[in-house]
């Protein structure tokens, strides 16, 4: 019984609450929906937050709380996860009020729904070019910023999302036995991000192609190629001399030799 008591009055308490803010939405008294907005906003309510700071967005636009209203519109979309609006609510702060108090908070949230955004982008990596772009813009301009930190931080993680696509990518071609474009895309991926965390195995993965390409080449290619697989070896295990690929780029080395010498005959 009790039980049924307390679900009745919260459901009385939730339809009141909604009747009230229904009444907000469609009120002309801009002053009570801002000072409703705030209390929302201080409440994490976000969503309706945003709803009458949309509204007082277009109704204060050109008095001297288009600032604000923009600044809370921004954050709400944020926290919704509406990054590609809130990015662009961010970025228009930045280009309406350069001199705003808060430009530089402004900015460096800029970039960070840009960053936010590159999550959902899986198969688009323009996103992330551009917020590395937007972090290091922010440094040079802002360079005493208390944001510096977290934007090299930033940086770091996002050209890590980049390495790590570009490996994923150049795997692929390997792994269709697409063993030229392979040793290509591997190289340039290695240039590209030399930190590279799989650094080794793509290396391995180099000479594993250099190999396989030249085993399976015309006759007329087959000496030079197999001479590349060898270069590609000692190459590898001058790097890597206690390598887990060892045995593997051993027993490369072994079969390259003995298809060189039958090349010679």
């Amino acid at each position: 019984m009790r039980t049924q008591v307390t679900i009745f009055l919260f459901s009385l308490l939730l339809v009141s609450s909604c009747s009230r803010f229904n009444s907000l939405v469609k009120s002309s008294d801009y002053p009570k929906k801002l000072a409703a907005a705030e209390k929302y906003y201080a409440k994490k309510d976000y969503y309706r937050a945003l709803t009458l700071y949309e509204q007082l967005q277009d109704y204060y636009n050109n008095s001297d709380k288009a600032e604000e209203m923009l600044y809370y519109n921004a954050y709400c979309n944020f926290e919704l996860r509406n990054y590609t609006i809130g990015g662009y609510l961010f970025k228009t702060y930045v280009e309406n009020f350069p001199s705003g108090k808060r430009v530089e908070e402004c900015y460096f949230m800029y970039a960070t729904c840009l960053m936010k955004d590159t999550y959902a982008a899986e198969l688009d990596p323009s996103n992330i070019f551009k917020a590395i772009e937007e972090f290091k813009l922010f440094t040079n301009i802002f360079p005493d910023s208390k944001y510096i930190s977290e934007c090299n931080t930033n940086i770091d993680v996002l050209r890590g999302t980049l390495s790590f696509k570009a490996y994923r990518n150049a795997k692929m071609y390997y792994r269709i036995e697409d063993y030229k474009a392979a040793i290509i895309t591997l190289n340039n991926v290695l240039k590209d991000y030399p930190e590279l965390p799989q650094r080794e195995e793509l290396e391995f993965l180099i000479l594993k192609s250099t190999y396989l390409l030249a085993k399976n080449s015309v006759e007329e290619k087959k000496k030079d190629r197999l001479q590349q697989a060898i270069t590609s070896y000692t190459a590898f295990i001058e790097n890597y001399p206690s390598s887990k690929y060892r045995k593997d780029a051993d027993e490369i080395s072994k079969h390259t030799v003995i298809l060189l010498t039958k090349s010679d005959k």
